[in-house]
């Protein structure tokens, strides 16, 4: 699940919005930016008053902040994103890191990733860190669907890939966490590797029954969503309709964003 978050140089996030998003994506967080010619990363925050304090004096930046919700590999601080593209475990993992590119990703892709490592990590290990960079632009529009959105950044661009949603003038990959459906139900699913489907070990018989009679989960990406409705993980708040086209602007929903 995650969310990337995109916050803009001259907008202001609030800490309020972040507790929401980190409520819902806790396996721990990080952000990036390009400076002087070059990407800084700064992760694996496990609580999150350390992360706030930690993007406190960065508020005047153009940031990529990441919190995320494991479905694969070790939920331990080296595993948290945004990753440096590179082989090396060390440099991967590093907590802080002077690199040239950065990679926040919000998805599940399948075939990549284990018990030990995420699906991100493993990808750039074995497919991404040693293509050019229109080879990575390639490789990352290939993966980009209604499930997996991505961010990269270079010393002087930040590229979206995906479907982002501005919220208080910040973009999210996710929505999730603007619903309020039970945090103890979503933390009992995990992701099986062999079927390629959640496993739901939630009892729901302890629900009240009223959240039943609004809330569903979408068949697409598993958020929840309100019943008869669009799930505006997948389609945005402005969404028309369930159908898996085209977004009310003609554009397809997984196309790029360059900023």
């Amino acid at each position: 699940m995650c969310d990337i978050i995109y916050k803009p140089a001259e907008q202001q996030i609030y800490k309020k919005t972040l507790k929401k998003v980190w409520d819902m994506n806790s396996d721990g967080a990080g952000l990036a930016y390009n400076q002087n010619g070059r990407v800084l990363i700064d992760k694996g925050y496990m609580t999150f008053k350390e992360f706030w304090k930690a993007l406190k004096p960065h508020q005047d930046k153009d940031l990529i902040i990441h919190f995320r919700w494991s479905t694969s590999g070790i939920t331990n601080k080296g595993q948290t994103h945004p990753f440096p593209l590179s082989q090396n475990n060390r440099i991967l993992t590093a907590r802080k890191l002077v690199c040239h590119y950065a990679l926040a990703h919000n998805g599940i892709m399948q075939s990549f990733g284990n018990k030990k490592v995420s699906d991100t990590m493993d990808f750039i290990k074995r497919i991404l860190q040693g293509a050019r960079f229109n080879q990575k632009m390639m490789l990352l529009n290939y993966k980009v669907d209604r499930s997996n959105c991505f961010a990269l950044l270079t010393g002087q661009k930040i590229y979206l890939l995906g479907d982002f949603t501005d919220v208080e003038g910040c973009l999210h990959s996710s929505l999730t966490w603007r619903f309020s459906a039970s945090k103890t139900s979503w933390s009992n699913c995990s992701w099986n590797h062999k079927t390629g489907t959640w496993d739901d070990n939630y009892d729901y018989t302890d629900e009240k029954k009223d959240e039943f009679d609004t809330k569903d989960i979408c068949p697409h990406c598993y958020a929840p969503t309100i019943k008869e409705t669009p799930c505006a993980n997948c389609y945005g708040s402005d969404a028309p309709d369930f159908d898996l086209g085209e977004d009310k602007e003609g554009l397809p929903m997984w196309y790029n964003r360059n900023i």
